[in-house]
């Protein structure tokens, strides 16, 4: 038997003696002796088979979609089951390094000798069990992410390699998750093993001793005391005598140092688990002695000491106790290790599998049918719907065709029938559905084959009818009160032309054209529309082709003529600043006898106004205008001067001034203390050739302090520069100015007082 003392570690392996080794290697021409050793395995692994191959396997699988809930958005549609065996053991190239290295260590130079050999075997476990955590989750957890159910966990035989085969069941994360294995190097699977061996106990000594004088003085003392006291009822007293139990004793006499239990180890490999369970072994013996020694009578009065001798005599033969040093112990021991990735040896595809669970013998189109159609207000009595469709016999043989009819009489109903196939690419079906007319004899007949839809609806264009839905769309009704609506179809199958027709109001909007033509209309119907105006006038319309089951029918909108009129000018800032401007314009159909006139007002700069006219001669697009422009100081400006009509420009013109200049004055440096608490700008442009001399003035001041547009309204051509000069107002009436400064430039910055040279000012 195995024993933990004089262990040793070779190839990162932990190992141990029998206990029936000699203690040295045996001298040349010395009897053959035989030396035995145990290997503790280092940790759980996958284990292989016979080719070398891990034994582990994944199968990844996900539901037919077919025949998942729309309402189940949260309930997993696949999963996996994850399948391996694992052991605990020394792999066979491991045990031989290992078996020639102790050849070595036991025999020394007689290690080459052939009939020199050691024998070499795992551990023998008694027994114990293995557990298996996924992504850290272990079986039977409600909250488990990652893991639904395992089996195979549990006790293990213990013998051999201590295989176990496993197989965890995971959830739609779980097989997502482990599907991805083949990128990591360390699988997310923690094996556990929790065994037990037996091994021989050497190189301790357990001391059970007792002073038997006054340990039995002592027990008598403490069993044999006797307390008086009134305990309180009725004012009797009574006598009680108490007796402690026998650890009590134990433990006042171990407490007095008058006996004990002394274990002493003579290794370190001795555990403190073993030197525990020892001590409690001994502490056992003395309880059962000390039971004896309290039922013993007492001594008599005058101390006899051949009755104690004899009676230390009887105890102490009892805890003279010496152990054997050859006793057996269990020791426990729990491995455990994360698994290493398994796709080192073996291929990926080869372990891990995919599988759609829409296997082909299982397979069934579900095609629900309908008739979309209105029966309430369509003439339609009812319509009967058969399909026709091959399948496999269940179990095998020969396909059998399979023939279902059904009745429809109202739009909203939906029918199914199941088709079964080897595949669904295979599942087709024909159909056909006779339509039966309200008041009518006459049938109709309309069919299809080799479909495949997954739902099968028969429309209303194809039940030998037509249908139109007409209503009225973008229509003022002020403008055209009412509307007539024509429509024809030329029916091959009956021989003649079918028309209708329905007046649109302010009362009656929409109308619905639904008539049986006994055939289906691929070739659309026709339709026209006669506009009544306001004036009592009728626009005719043309008659227009169509395959639309709902028409929209909006007003007739003719050629039209749109001007978009811009005004430009200053109605805000000094310099003679604009009021409002006017706007006429006209245009004019002689041929037509039409005339149309529109006026447009400006009051802000910048803006825009369309305006536009209905025509007659949608070729005739000119157009005539003239303005006038009203100022602020009440004077009045027209354009052109004389009164006469401009000829306008293709969709857009401008009105209002056109400036020569614009100039704007820019404060932003100004800072508005006591030396300047006023700035005034002067601004000069002169034009002698067309007699112009404008003078302009800006102030600026803490309170207004905002930019400001100075505009010249020259004569095109003419001069673009101009003269200014800045003048800085203080507190105590002084004033500063520049030199005048001729320029043309677009932006005046005011320097600050302290950047302008002094200037002699006036008082």
């Amino acid at each position: 038997m195995l024993t933990l003392t004089n262990s040793t570690n070779i190839e990162g392996y932990t190992i141990f003696q029998d206990d029936g080794n000699p203690q040295a290697p045996p001298r040349p021409g010395a009897p053959k002796v035989r030396f035995k050793y145990y290997v503790l395995p280092k940790g759980p692994e996958i284990a292989k088979d016979d080719k070398g191959a891990p034994i582990f396997s994944l199968i990844v699988y996900r539901q037919d979609e077919a025949r998942i809930s729309p309402d189940a958005t949260t309930k997993d549609v696949g999963g996996g089951i994850l399948t391996f065996t694992v052991e605990l053991g020394v792999p066979d190239p491991d045990m031989k390094k290992i078996k020639g290295k102790l050849q070595e260590m036991s025999f020394g130079d007689a290690a080459a000798d052939p009939t020199q050999d050691v024998l070499l075997d795992t551990v023998p476990f008694l027994d114990g069990s293995v557990s298996v955590a996924v992504a850290g989750e272990t079986a039977g957890d409600a909250s488990n992410e990652f893991v639904k159910g395992a089996v195979g966990s549990g006790k293990v035989s213990g013998i051999g390699d201590n295989r176990k085969a496993i197989m965890v069941k995971l959830t739609q994360e779980g097989a997502a998750l482990m599907s991805q294995l083949e990128k990591i190097k360390t699988l997310p699977i923690n094996v556990a093993y929790d065994l037990t061996f037996e091994h021989r106990l050497m190189g301790v000594t357990m001391h059970v001793w007792c002073d038997i004088n006054s340990s039995y003085t002592l027990i008598q003392e403490v069993t044999h005391s006797t307390d008086d006291y009134n305990d309180g009822y009725l004012g009797v007293s009574h006598n009680h005598v108490r007796s402690d139990k026998i650890t009590s004793v134990t433990e006042t006499l171990v407490r007095n140092k008058t006996m004990g239990v002394d274990v002493v180890p003579g290794t370190s490999q001795v555990t403190p688990d073993t030197i525990t369970s020892l001590a409690k072994m001994g502490m056992d013996m003395i309880n059962k002695e000390v039971e004896q020694a309290i039922q013993a009578s007492p001594p008599p009065k005058e101390l006899d000491r051949t009755y104690l001798t004899n009676f230390s005599s009887a105890i102490g033969n009892s805890l003279n106790f010496t152990l054997d040093e050859k006793m057996v112990l269990v020791q426990n021991f729990r491995p455990s290790a994360n698994v290493s990735n398994v796709f080192q040896q073996g291929k990926f595809d080869q372990m891990v599998a995919f599988v759609d669970l829409r296997v082909s013998f299982f397979t069934f189109l579900k095609v629900p049918v309908r008739v979309n159609a209105d029966f309430k207000t369509l003439p339609l009595d009812s319509v009967t719907v058969t399909v026709v469709f091959n399948r496999e016999k269940f179990g095998g043989g020969n396909r059998e065709q399979v023939r279902e009819s059904f009745d429809f009489k109202d739009g909203g109903a939906i029918q199914t029938f199941l088709a079964y196939a080897n595949t669904l690419a295979e599942v087709t079906y024909d159909w056909s559905a006779v339509v039966h007319y309200k008041g009518s004899d006459q049938t109709f007949t309309v069919s299809a084959s080799q479909v495949k839809d997954n739902f099968l609806v028969v429309d209303v264009g194809t039940l030998g009818m037509v249908q139109v839905d007409v209503g009225l769309g973008l229509v003022n009704l002020d403008t055209f009160p009412a509307a007539n609506v024509s429509f024809r179809y030329n029916s091959q199958s009956l021989g003649k032309m079918i028309e209708r027709g329905f007046k649109l109001d302010k009362t009656e909007q929409n109308a619905l054209w639904a008539e049986p033509v006994h055939e289906n209309p691929v070739n659309g119907y026709e339709y026209k529309v006669d506009w009544l105006k306001k004036s009592g006038e009728i626009l005719p319309g043309d008659w227009i082709k169509s395959t639309s089951s709902r028409l929209r029918l909006d007003a007739p909108v003719g050629a039209q003529l749109t001007v978009s009129v811009g005004c430009s000018g200053n109605f805000k800032d000094a310099g003679d600043p604009i009021n409002e401007v006017g706007v006429s314009l006209r245009y004019r159909d002689p041929d037509n006898h039409y005339e149309q006139e529109g006026q447009l007002v400006f009051t802000d700069e910048k803006s825009q106004q369309p305006w536009t006219v209905d025509l007659r001669n949608p070729d005739l697009r000119d157009y005539e205008y003239r303005y006038t422009i009203i100022y602020k100081d009440g004077r009045v400006k027209q354009v052109p001067a004389d009164g006469s009509w401009r000829p306008g420009q293709p969709g857009f013109i401008t009105v209002g001034e056109n400036y020569l200049l614009t100039v704007d004055v820019v404060p932003m440096l100004l800072s508005y203390g006591d030396n300047s608490k006023v700035v005034q700008i002067d601004l000069n442009y002169k034009d002698p050739n067309n007699n112009i001399d404008q003078n302009d003035s800006f102030i600026f001041s803490a309170q207004d302090s905002n930019k400001k547009t100075w505009r010249v309204a020259g004569v095109p051509g003419g001069p673009k520069s101009y003269t200014y000069q800045v003048t800085y107002f203080a507190a105590s009436g002084a004033t500063v100015s520049t030199q005048p400064i001729t320029q043309s430039k677009e932006v005046i910055l005011l320097p600050p007082l302290a950047a302008v040279a002094a200037a002699p000012g006036k008082g």
